[in-house]
């Protein structure tokens, strides 16, 4: 009786994050990503002297990735249409950047640029802005939503 042979081993993927159900690997990962922080104050007029300042509270956080994809790397147009689908379900998207848990954002808006393209028009290079503000989930949300909503690690088998 002949042994098989060993399993192939597929080559392990390189997930940067998560943003909803779009991965990013390292090939199509943000170029950059920044991540704004900042809390509220309320100014208090005073009849005499400087107004006084209160905090209020945290503000919501705001991000913002750009990305440059090349036809070598990845399918730019794919690559856009995956994050204009999640825009355009209008709910909380987890974001995940390494093992690091982000939170729950909102697509505000999708830049992108037209950089190169072939003889014929298809898209070679693109670059596109992702703006997203937080969108905390509220204390009450439901087990159902909440399983919807499940942080699953990027770096578990499939």
């Amino acid at each position: 009786m002949a042994l098989a042979p060993p399993p192939l081993n597929k080559p392990r993927r390189r997930i940067w994050g998560v943003l909803g159900s779009v991965e990013f690997e390292l090939e199509v990962a943000p170029n950059s990503f920044g991540l704004k922080e900042s809390t509220e104050y309320a100014s208090h007029d005073r009849i005499e002297g400087k107004p006084r300042l209160q905090w209020t509270g945290d503000a919501l956080h705001e991000a913002d990735m750009t990305f440059r994809w090349l036809y070598e790397w990845c399918d730019p147009e794919q690559q856009i249409k995956l994050l204009r689908d999640e825009m355009a379900k209008h709910e909380p998207l987890r974001l995940v950047i390494g093992s690091r848990y982000v939170g729950a954002f909102v697509i505000l808006d999708i830049t992108s640029s037209l950089i190169v393209t072939d003889e014929v028009g298809r898209t070679l290079q693109l670059e596109a802005t992702v703006k997203l503000k937080e969108a905390p989930l509220p204390k009450n949300f439901g087990a159902r939503r909440a399983k919807n909503f499940a942080l699953v690690s990027p770096f578990r088998r499939r």
